[in-house]
């Protein structure tokens, strides 16, 4: 399963307020901690995770934790819930067992992610305060339990584990990150230009390896891929609104072969540009 697949359903949402000793359990469904207050100690995926306050945690079905405060006013949310809606009609919590009690057939749902694969096991992530609003408003959906609450709540938190799956990719957002950023809205700003690794890599003194790598951690495409895409982007949109002709808009958005602007168009849209116009 690729990770845009993802239809999270909120089976359960709480504060907790964790104890200094506790027993290791064993979910039937996926778990997500976020330290609100305090600190904690997760033991998951055979690791120990020391989380402070808008750190978090997110646990897959069936794998073994615990957790621990390390802070007297320790304050946790935590929030029950799938990867999809397949067994949303499950919608009451389901306890954990302890791991020797613990019976995997009854695991309501494994999924395995081929491009995020941290969120197969056990997924820390740091400062994610940022982001708070998003899993307070599916918690606040979920609380309220009003007509399409599930949607709602399920659409905040997708947002929610979509940033934290960015934040994987890319590593602590630091310099690189920050970089990255920066070339994409260069790229955004001058699509139409002749943009080569060789030419961002002197603009922004990085080795031109470096800067295909910083566009694949923060988009998953390389540089010329997502290029590519942006030019095709904006060639929709002179085709929907302007009478230029398909060479106007190959040349106006960087593409200085029109065979090779309509064969990549028809590739990405299943159209050639003139088909696409007149559908």
């Amino acid at each position: 399963m690729r990770f845009c697949e993802i239809h999270p359903f909120v089976r359960f949402s709480r504060f907790l307020q964790p104890n200094d000793t506790g027993p290791f359990l064993c979910p039937y469904d996926c778990r997500l901690f976020y330290v609100k207050k305090g600190s904690v100690s997760v033991f998951a995926g055979g690791k120990e995770h020391v989380l402070r306050e808008t750190d978090g945690i997110v646990i897959h079905s069936g794998v073994t934790y615990r957790v621990l405060r390390t802070a007297e006013d320790a304050k946790v949310l935590a929030v029950n819930f799938d990867f999809t809606f397949r067994q949303a009609a499950h919608d009451v919590p389901i306890p954990p067992d302890s791991p020797e009690k613990f019976v995997e057939s009854n695991v309501l749902e494994r999924v395995t992610f081929e491009d995020a694969s941290a969120f197969n096991r056990a997924a820390a992530i740091s400062g994610m305060g940022r982001f708070e609003d998003l899993l307070l408003k599916a918690h606040s959906e979920f609380g309220q339990n009003l007509i399409y609450s599930n949607a709602a709540a399920g659409a905040y938190l997708s947002l929610f584990l979509a940033e934290c799956a960015r934040f994987l990719s890319e590593g602590a957002s630091g310099s690189g990150s920050s970089a990255a950023d920066k070339i994409i809205s260069y790229l955004h700003e001058n699509f139409s230009g002749a943009i080569t690794n060789s030419q961002l890599a002197e603009l922004f003194h990085y080795h031109p390896n470096y800067i295909n790598s910083l566009i694949r951690a923060k988009t998953g495409m390389s540089l010329r891929s997502y290029l590519l895409n942006i030019r095709i982007a904006k060639a929709v949109t002179l085709l929907e609104t302007t009478h230029f002709s398909v060479t106007q808009i190959a040349q106006e958005v960087g593409f200085c072969d029109i065979s090779y602007f309509s064969n990549y168009f028809k590739k990405v849209t299943g159209r050639s540009p003139k088909e696409f116009r007149n559908k």
